[in-house]
């Protein structure tokens, strides 16, 4: 499995325990979105959605009929990756959701991947065809108060002080100790400053 260490997520976010779905248990959605019957009509979607921008220069209206496991409310990281790069072709996402369902947040922020990671140049046409999308669905935030809560294997951290934000998703990092280095170093801390510690509970899948 790929990690990016260098990964800086760029996301619009306020700290409180959230989950993807109020209404239904974190296992319940995680198990729903685990399955590739889910996973491939949200995939089908960041596609379109890429798609049609690049042919109307407009963002793609949610479809009116949307598979239930579209409907929750998630926050989503959204990542564009070229093959033959290791650095993520644009990547951009929310760890709150900002819309009223899953698929308007994928919608919104696979163009914001495409057009606004100040990283890296705004996609192209023609480069669509070498690249690939994943997306990483929030399920949980919760915070702890040490590493030796934290669940390595399913979780990711988040490392937050002030208005300074970094964050470590579930599958990168072999262990705590590298999740939470590579947290406070996309946050921008310095050794001796002390940050927030959260645990992020997500699903990931790609095409």
């Amino acid at each position: 499995m790929r990690v990016f260490p260098f990964l800086l997520v760029v996301f619009s976010v306020f700290f409180a325990p959230v989950r993807a779905d109020n209404s239904a248990p974190i296992s319940k959605t995680q198990t729903s979105l685990e399955n590739p019957r889910a996973q491939k009509p949200a995939l089908q979607l960041a596609r379109l959605a890429l798609e049609h921008f690049f042919k109307t220069g407009k963002i793609l209206a949610t479809p009116t009929q949307i598979p239930s496991e579209l409907k929750i409310r998630a926050g989503v990281i959204a990542t564009i990756e070229k093959k033959g790069q290791v650095q993520p072709r644009g990547c951009r996402g929310t760890l709150q959701p900002q819309y009223s369902d899953l698929a308007s947040e994928i919608i919104a922020n696979i163009i914001a991947a495409a057009t606004r990671d100040k990283r890296v140049q705004p996609l192209q046409k023609s480069e669509m065809s070498a690249c690939r999308i994943s997306l990483t669905i929030i399920l949980d935030l919760q915070p702890i108060q040490n590493l030796s809560q934290h669940d390595v294997e399913n979780c990711g951290l988040i490392a937050q002080s002030g208005g300074r934000i970094g964050l470590v998703l579930p599958y990168e990092g072999r262990d705590a100790q590298t999740q939470w280095k590579w947290a406070r170093q996309k946050a921008g801390l310095k050794d001796s400053e002390k940050a927030q510690m959260l645990e992020v509970r997500a699903v990931r899948f790609r095409e």
